[in-house]
């Protein structure tokens, strides 16, 4: 809030509004606790003044100014016991300031007030009359205001308190501790006030303020009681019943409550209904108070934490706020409570509003009427989920270019935006993030914002082109757009994400991060990520376009290169799982760990991940849910082809596509490029264990390179299903590896359609009886293979050229695909086939590195299969861990590395005491080193240095 000190033009500008003509003498009346003077008309001076300020304001005439010392007044008699009948009145065209020292000859001289920073006027006025801190025996109001005042009555920078309306019931002295303003019929009563703080005052209703528009009869015409409030601050008020800072009454014909406050502040205040303000309006009554850049937190209720308005028999309420901001008020119903009954009619109207914490926002009662809060150009994050919108009867709320968090129901939309991370700077303020999805997307032409020229601080409403959402205009547009983001599971740092040590502890965080630049890399450390910590099981992670997810860091790296390399047979553990129930039970697992969106391109990348533990299981086969355990790619309508390296696809379950489903329906496109993935042990119910590709009336047709399927099971199509039905679905396999998977290897239909398989340089041994041929086809789909290595009892494919036969296994052993060293696949691939650094990947153009991340052609010819066999000249080992050098968990290979072998250091390796190690080469990541244990001995064959 800003404060302006009021000098003599704009004096003189006041004088000229409350109608005093220029030529009229203004006296200045002047009260401190040390006044001696006891003609209260005559203390002119500070020398000269008196300690009677209702007598100074009472001997002012139209024009005057009433000067108050800093120090405490107390509304008693002059003579005999104090009353708690007694009060402060205001009077028409007297100005009343407080917060002086005592000696200023000039208006500018008085020290500012300025509540915002909890500069609070020296000036107080109290209602502790009795007892000192006793509320038992306090004044009824501080404060009590006559009919017949209008705005030239200003009350400006005092401190009111101790105020206890706890009188007899049907009596004005229930009402209004601090200030009770009487605008019973024929009013008004709408007193101007300013610099203020209300604090720890007490009523039945209206603890600060009650403002009372009612009639004088039952059934007469009633009143005004409209006062405006600037730069007030209420605090630790309370109410018995309704209205903990300020309650309003308008009650009757044309009985008007239409208050305006401005850069108003309302804190820890407390009712039953209403914690901060309570508005009823009934039997023709109105009550539309208007509140600009307002300020409600941590204020308390049973219903309407912040705000109660009740409008009954044909009256009417629209409250009107914008630019405000509503913190972590509490109440069983709503942070706001609107209550429409028998006919009542208006909706409150919210511009620019930011809400978070609250328990909850609007609970809207329609009863016998119709409730319609308007919300345009708000923010609204963590209110309650479902109960952040509760509707009942002929309720309901209209979002215009508003933004809430996605677990929000209740209400329709018109241009509004959902969100799963916070558009918020942080948990305890409403300014918007620098990146918030909020900047420059509200509506500037909105009514609320007219005559509207700052935002809640002050700045002005409209920075760039558009006005932003919330209630903070925001400095510039992606001020901190960030080109990566850091997820850690173990990270104690604030949350950020914007680097390690202050790593973002979930991936979704980072996923819904609302600052995405051009080129977006996020950086996940190992550790187990679950798409939510709730038990919803359509919640999943998803992919994102221009954006590269990267796995397996140990969370220290500063640059790329230094990320352990992946090796599939022993990864660095980055997990995404789904088991986000009971440990072990998949029964209540994520139906899809990674759900991606229709729109994906080869830009969204995942890299460096094990996916473990989707089940969808809802066995509905037409049903997502049914469809892509480990991921779901949906081109229903559209396109989805992400990019997916590097991953371990483990222990993923379906109906279609146990690992992942791959859909292009009615002309939409889902052909994914994976490569070096290793997919083993997930299953389908119906088709495809591990793989589903599914064209209807579109295409589903993914480039499979350096990939190994291992241990998969279906009832057909254990490693991969293809399903061309009116559409397209012809995959391309290249260097692909795949080894006892149960009820077929590749199974290709055409129903309608085209299912049009190729393979090239794939090797494929069996062990496991299967339900009919390892490679099928059906209506008209075919499977065709070149350059590629079979079991001799394999059938079902069409055979290109260079394929080849064999009745032993070609593989290690029965858990590592890599080539045994007798096996025909070495050297025995496409001859043309050369190396590219970046797709598009083809039969004869591969990545640089197999499925190992080793040298993908070792020799003349590329290897069949995903792996390549690698002769010690070539053969790089890599550290995986700290650990000792003659221990093979260290090594990524699972052997120790000596001879004609290179090795890459990441990580401490310790060469024990007394032993000798000789390699080819090593080279050093940034954080990797060796230690030598006494005469420990490390010989390298190219000369180069050790350390």
């Amino acid at each position: 809030m800003h404060f302006t000190k009021l000098g003599l033009p704009t004096l003189m500008s006041l004088i000229w509004v409350v109608g005093i003509t220029s030529s009229a003498a203004q006296v200045t009346r002047f009260v401190s606790t040390t006044g001696t003077n006891d003609n209260s008309a005559a203390a002119l001076s500070w020398a000269s003044s008196t300690t009677n300020l209702q007598g100074a304001i009472d001997a002012s005439a139209p024009g005057d100014q009433v000067w108050v010392a800093q120090g405490i007044y107390k509304p008693t008699a002059l003579s005999g016991p104090a009353s708690r009948t007694l009060s402060f009145s205001m009077k028409n065209g007297v100005v009343i300031y407080g917060g002086f020292v005592g000696n200023e000859h000039d208006l500018a001289q008085r020290s500012p007030v300025n509540l915002a920073l909890g500069h609070f006027s020296s000036t107080t006025l109290s209602g502790d009359i009795g007892v000192p801190g006793s509320m038992a025996d306090n004044s009824y109001h501080v404060i009590d205001n006559p009919v017949g005042l209008t705005s030239s009555a200003v009350l400006d920078g005092f401190v009111i308190t101790a105020g206890n309306a706890n009188g007899p019931a049907n009596t004005m002295f229930r009402y209004g501790g601090g200030m009770y303003n009487n605008g019973i019929s024929p009013g008004p009563c709408n007193p101007t006030v300013r610099h203020c703080l209300f604090t720890d005052n007490r009523a039945f209703y209206g603890g600060g303020i009650y403002n009372n528009a009612g009639a004088a009869t039952l059934n007469g015409t009633g009143g005004s009681a409209s006062p405006t409030l600037i730069d007030c601050v209420f605090q630790r008020n309370t109410a018995t019943q309704s209205g903990g800072a300020i309650g309003v009454f308008s009650n009757n014909r044309n009985a008007i409550s239409n208050s305006t406050l401005t850069r108003c502040t309302f804190r820890f205040n407390s009712a039953v209904e209403g914690g901060a303000i309570y508005s009823m309006a009934d039997f023709y009554g109105v009550a539309n108070p208007t509140m600009v850049n307002c300020i409600f937190e941590d204020n308390k209720a049973s219903s309407g934490g912040a705000i109660m308005g009740w409008t009954g028999y044909k009256s009417t309420g629209i409250p009107r706020l914008t630019n405000c901001s509503f913190m972590r008020n509490t109440a069983a119903y709503g942070g706001v409570y609107n209550n429409y009954v028998s006919q009542g009619t208006g909706s409150p109207q919210f511009t620019n509003c930011s809400f978070q914490a609250n328990t909850g926002i609007l609970y809207n009662d329609g009863y016998l009427s119709v409730v319609n809060p308007l919300l345009v150009n708000c923010v609204a994050f963590k209110n309650g989920a479902a109960e952040t919108f509760t509707n009942l009867y002929q309720a309901t709320v209209q979002l215009q270019y508003s933004l809430v968090d996605n677990t929000v129901t209740g209400y329709t939309s018109v241009n509004s935006l959902t969100m799963v991370v916070s558009p918020f700077l942080n948990s305890t303020s409403t300014n918007l993030s620098p990146c918030s999805p909020a900047i420059n997307t509200g509506l500037t032409s909105a009514t609320g914002l007219i005559g509207v020229t700052t935002d809640l601080s002050g700045n002005p409403r409209i920075n760039l082109e558009q006005v932003d959402m919330g209630a903070y205009e925001a400095s510039s547009l992606s001020a901190a757009r960030q080109a990566r983001l850091y997820v850690n599971a173990s990270a104690t740092g604030t949350n950020s994400g914007l680097d390690w040590a202050n790593a973002f502890t979930d991936l979704q965080s980072a996923l819904y991060y609302p600052c995405v630049a051009d080129t977006l890399e996020i950086w996940v450390a190992e550790g187990i990520y679950k798409p939510t910590t709730t038990s919803s099981r359509d919640i999943s992670f998803f992919l994102r376009n221009n954006v590269t997810i990267y796995g397996g860091f140990r969370g220290n790296e500063t640059a790329l290169r230094e990320r352990p390399p992946m090796d599939l047979s022993r990864p660095l553990n980055t997990t995404l799982s789904g088991d986000i129930g009971l440990p072990g039970i998949t029964t209540d697992n994520s139906y899809h760990v990674i759900s991606n969106p229709v729109g994906l391109t080869t830009t969204a990348v995942l890299d460096g991940f094990v996916v473990t533990g989707g089940n969808a299981d809802d066995n509905l086969l037409n049903g997502t849910r049914s469809q892509g355990g480990g991921m779901y790619n949906s081109g229903q309508g559209g396109d989805c082809n992400p990019t997916i390296r590097s991953c371990v696809f483990i222990g993923n379950s379906a109906s279609l596509g146990g690992a992942i489903y791959n859909g292009g329906g009615v002309n939409g496109v889902s052909s994914p490029t994976i490569i070096n993935c290793l997919f083993l042990n997930n299953s389908a119910t119906s088709y495809g264990g591990a793989i589903f590709n599914y064209g209807y009336k579109g295409v589903s047709s993914p480039v499979i390179t350096n990939c190994a399927f291992a241990s998969n099971t279906c009832l057909s199509g254990g490693a991969i299903y293809n399903y061309g039905e009116y559409g397209i679905s012809s995959p391309l396999l290249v260097n692909c590896s795949f080894a006892d998977n149960l009820g077929g290897i590749v199974v290709s239909t055409g129903y309608q359609g085209v299912s049009n398989t190729l393979m090239g340089n794939c090797l494929a041994f069996n062990r496991l009886v299967t339900n009919g041929s390892d490679f099928k086809n059906s209506f008209g789909s075919s499977i065709t293979a070149q350059y590629s290595l079979f079991s001799s009892t394999m059938s079902g494919y069409s055979s290109g050229p260079g394929n080849l036969t064999t009745n032993t296994t070609p593989f290690v052993s029965t858990t590592d695909l890599r080539l045994a060293p007798s096996s025909l696949a070495i050297n025995s691939g496409n001859p043309s086939v050369v190396i590219v650094r970046t797709g598009l990947y083809s039969l004869t153009n591969v990545p640089e590195t197999d499925l190992a991340n080793q040298n993908r052609i070792d020799g003349d010819r590329i290897d069949m299969g995903a792996y390549e066999y690698q002769t010690a000249a070539n053969q790089t080992v890599y550290s995986v861990r700290n650990g000792p050098w003659n221990e093979s968990l260290t090594w990524s290979c699972g052997c120790i590395p000596t001879g004609n072998q290179k090795v890459q250091i990441g990580h401490i390796v310790t060469i024990p005491a007394a032993y000798k190690v000789s390699i080819l080469s090593v080279r050093y990541s940034l954080s990797g080193a060796i230690i030598f244990g006494v005469s420990g001995v490390l010989e390298l064959k190219e000369g180069a240095p050790a350390h």
